[in-house]
């Protein structure tokens, strides 16, 4: 059962404005869209956020599908850092911003979530929607790119403190083969954007370039 992971849009953390031009052109406007190489998808999984859903929706339509929204993979909780800039976060938790690009996985945003929360209910809920799939189908699922990492380690046997060195471009596509082990056969693949220009983001990411 391949699983495609695609990430929406670029956008600065962790700000959601509406989806960026490289997001809503790449999914929906040609056939260099993540649906062309997903024409075989036997459904659509998506986070309850715009970008994902604008991109899930224009997959689905090019392939004639439904979009399922899945609380449990929306993006991480960034809590009281959501719409900060990162001199923004850093002036009110000195440090904290620092250890989070330095050791992610032993930082807990002040009124959201940790890595290691992320991971378990992403996890969990891509878990719960291959169980409930036929053995041959193949599941699109349109997340962040948090999510992508937080589950990209736990299938290649990564732990969360290398969470930053993955990378993950705006629509960019993983391939994991769900069976009796799991198997990443394509990361961060971005064949499919050749000769699409990609727009500027807008202000500086306070957790990553591009992250989201």
């Amino acid at each position: 059962m391949p699983c495609r992971g695609d990430r929406a849009g670029t956008v600065p953390w962790p700000v959601e404005p509406p989806a960026a031009g490289t997001g809503r052109r790449d999914a929906g406007g040609r056939d260099v869209s993540p649906a062309a190489l997903a024409q075989d998808a036997g459904g659509v999984r998506e986070p309850a956020l715009s970008r994902c859903q604008d991109t899930a929706a224009a997959i689905a339509t090019a392939l004639g599908l439904g979009v399922q929204t899945v609380e449990g993979l929306t993006d991480l909780d960034y809590g009281a850092w959501q719409g900060l800039t990162r001199a923004e976060a850093s002036a009110r938790w000195p440090g904290l911003v620092d250890r989070w690009f330095i050791a992610p996985h032993r930082v807990r945003i002040p009124g959201g979530e940790s890595l290691l929360d992320l991971a378990a209910r992403a996890s969990q809920a891509l878990a719960a929607r291959l169980d409930a799939a036929p053995a041959d189908a193949t599941i699109a699922v349109v997340v962040h790119d948090s999510v992508n990492d937080v589950l990209l380690c736990e299938t290649l046997g990564m732990p969360l403190a290398q969470y930053w060195r993955l990378r993950q471009d705006p629509c960019c596509i993983n391939v994991i083969e769900a069976g009796t082990e799991f198997r990443v056969t394509l990361l961060n693949g971005t064949d499919h954007l050749a000769g699409v220009p990609a727009q500027a983001g807008g202000a500086a990411p306070v957790a990553g370039e591009g992250a989201g």
